[in-house]
């Protein structure tokens, strides 16, 4: 499920539901208001794909936390 495989198509593996939702982060914004954002799209099929996105973005140190919301990492 996260990457590719012969059973999980590219549009539906958490690489490509991550790059939709990095693309969205050019500043810092809430969770609330990227699932408004992403919601229609067709990677993002839900909104627990949605929640495992963010989690695997963040354990891979692709996303960060911060007070004013979540954006991308620096670095």
């Amino acid at each position: 499920m996260i990457a590719p495989t012969k059973h999980v198509r590219v549009d539906r593996s958490l690489l490509a539901t991550g790059a939709v939702l990095l693309e969205q982060l050019e500043r810092p914004i809430s969770a609330n208001a990227l699932w408004e954002r992403v919601r229609g799209t067709k990677e993002v099929a839900g909104f627990d794909v949605f929640v495992l996105t963010l989690s695997m973005l963040y354990a891979i140190g692709a996303l960060e936390a911060g007070e004013h919301g979540l954006r991308r990492a620096r670095g």
